[in-house]
């Protein structure tokens, strides 16, 4: 009988040893997609940002070089 609650206090601990494994890993991936997302974000931010400006850039050089924007 004693070895019979030895052997369910063992597997006991190793289903909260598991639990706490599979939480931290858990975890560990969920601050990772949400870390790669909120850096996603930024890169969109940017190259949106560079869609605005490169357009402005193209017809400030065409302007200052003599070049004519109707190619644009």
């Amino acid at each position: 009988m004693a070895d019979n609650r030895d052997l369910y206090k063992q597997i006991d601990n190793i289903k909260a040893e598991y639990q706490q494994k599979e939480n931290n890993l858990e975890w560990k991936y969920e601050y990772r997609i949400n870390k790669l997302e909120k850096g996603n974000v930024y890169l969109h931010k940017v190259i949106d940002k560079f869609r605005e400006t490169v357009h402005k850039f193209i017809e400030w050089i065409c302007v200052n070089f003599d070049i004519g924007t109707e190619i644009l």
